[in-house]
């Protein structure tokens, strides 16, 4: 993983990278979620609304997948949550 752009760089290119990174912090995830409910444990914080809309933006794109059933899980238990619910409907 490249941590900058490079000067002819493709789209195709920079689309890998970026792929290749978030691959590597849901791994990250994976890890460390363990059995916890929640980021800091069972307590439902501001950290899950943040890490929740990024997961989201993961499974729309294509990254959160089967390799990481840790965060699906946790992102599962996001989305049951009425709140969530009523953000989603937002459009």
């Amino acid at each position: 993983m490249d941590k900058s752009r490079r000067e002819g760089d493709s789209p195709a290119e920079l689309i890998k990278d970026a792929r290749l990174r978030a691959a590597s912090g849901l791994e990250f995830l994976e890890n460390s979620l363990g059995h916890k409910r929640y980021v800091v444990g069972e307590a439902f914080t501001a950290a899950d609304i943040m890490l929740g809309f990024t997961l989201v933006a993961a499974q729309v794109f294509g990254v959160l997948d089967d390799r990481f059933p840790v965060p699906n899980a946790y992102l599962g238990r996001l989305v049951t949550r009425p709140a969530f619910q009523v953000a989603a409907a937002l459009e």
